[in-house]
């Protein structure tokens, strides 16, 4: 019977191998937090791109946060079935392909629908690592194990707002959702790597 990294009582991990895989979770994570928060900054150039006001560009900020909170209800219970390890290796490329997708439409609504669907991946990341972490960290450990891994999100957030700006207006909108793009399909590579070493 094949075994999967998360369930716990079938492959339980060593400390070296769960510590590994903390780092790789809280990479994803920050990557995900950085999306979540980088048109924030971009919202200028995009309106101007596409002629349009900054209020309605921020359709992609909308976008992309609706359906980061709908997609968690279906995704937590996915991460029971599949596996929590498989679906954030599946959220973290998912959302790095479309928000690739994202760096070339021609227009707002293309963008917001990628952005949309960029979202729905993202949202596999953080919430299912929370729950791995419950899974396989000891209850007495757990709040450190869990603050470490809450700084990658926050740092995410803070990065994805300045990146947003200085990226942005170096090499503009494009480019900084390709970079984004690019970490997230990193780490969710870096996590399947990882998963098949233990």
């Amino acid at each position: 019977m094949e075994t999967r990294l998360d369930d716990t009582l079938a492959t339980p991990l060593s400390a070296s191998a769960r510590n590994r895989m903390l780092v790789l979770m809280a990479l994803a994570a920050f990557a995900s937090a950085a999306n979540l928060r980088v048109c924030d900054s971009l919202l200028p150039q995009i309106a101007r791109e596409f002629s349009v006001s900054v209020g309605s560009a921020s359709a992609v900020v909308t976008a992309f946060a609706v359906s980061y909170g709908v997609a968690q209800i279906l995704l937590g219970p996915l991460g029971d079935a599949r596996g929590k390890i498989a679906v954030i290796i599946a959220g973290s490329l998912w959302v790095g392909l479309w928000t690739a997708g994202c760096a070339v439409m021609p227009g707002l609504v293309p963008l917001s629908i990628a952005r949309f669907l960029s979202g729905a991946g993202a949202a596999a990341i953080i919430p299912l690592a929370i729950a791995w972490i419950g899974d396989v960290v000891p209850y007495d450990d757990r709040q450190p194990v869990l603050a470490r891994f809450i700084s990658g999100q926050v740092l995410g957030i803070v990065f994805g707002l300045a990146v947003g700006g200085l990226l942005g207006d170096w090499l503009g909108w494009r480019v900084t959702l390709l970079a984004i793009s690019v970490m997230h399909v990193i780490g969710g590579a870096l996590i399947w790597l990882e998963s098949r070493r233990s």
